[in-house]
């Protein structure tokens, strides 16, 4: 964990009124437990004004990832989502260097952000690198949880897919049972190696040779193919 929030140790420059509307989204929590309605709901017609397939980013960092998406992919729809205020912020630098009009950022606890995302509103959601929280005492952390799992599954569309990325074993390990235990989604595949990834994080990680493990799901019964 102590070496995680190094990460979180950088300067970043406030973006302008204008760039901050153009691009990011408050979710506070106190709204999201009290006055839910107030929020926009997290789908493609109310962030992007169309509807083209909206993809999420959980936990987006510093937005290396989910920019490159969207530049790579301009018919599709990205969102990326984190609690963090210093890296929502390098996230929108980074939108509006490019100028990108396909990517929107939710500054918010993901716990309950998702909460707001329709059912079958998403095309497919990424959680790269999470905490990979263990221990009993820390359980309300867990980005990969019961509850998360069955949140993935009601946002995902018919063939959607959930794709996690880790660099720990154990966390891996467990959180693949987890899953497959629950039957809601299907793995498509796993692998393993050192993938000279986007994120800094594992830029970071892999100099010291550590392996990054993957898995892609769908949604259960709904293998497809895509």
């Amino acid at each position: 964990m102590t070496g995680r929030k190094k990460f979180n140790r950088f300067k970043v420059k406030t973006p302008e009124q204008t760039i901050l509307a153009r691009y990011l989204l408050a979710f506070p929590t106190k709204t999201l437990h009290f006055q839910p309605e107030t929020l926009p709901p997290i789908n493609a017609l109310t962030l992007f004004g169309n509807e083209q397939p909206l993809y999420l980013d959980l936990g987006c960092g510093r937005g290396e990832f989910v920019v490159s998406q969207a530049l790579r992919h301009p018919d599709r729809n990205f969102a990326g989502i984190d609690s963090h205020r210093k890296s929502i912020y390098a996230c929108v630098n980074l939108a509006a260097q490019h100028g990108l009009q396909n990517v929107k950022f939710v500054h918010g606890d993901l716990r309950w952000v998702l909460d707001k995302a329709p059912d079958g509103a998403v095309s497919a959601a990424y959680l790269l690198f999470p905490a990979p929280v263990m221990k009993k005492k820390y359980r309300q952390r867990d980005m990969l949880s019961e509850r998360f799992v069955r949140q993935f599954h009601r946002i995902l569309e018919p063939g959607g897919r959930f794709y996690f990325v880790t660099d720990s074993a154990d966390y891996f390990q467990a959180k693949h049972r987890l899953i497959k235990d629950l039957g809601l989604l299907e793995e498509v595949k796993t692998s393993a190696g050192i993938e000279g990834g986007i994120t800094r994080y594992q830029q970071f990680w892999e100099k010291f040779d550590e392996t990054s493990l993957r898995a892609e799901y769908v949604k259960a019964g709904e293998l497809c193919g895509r």
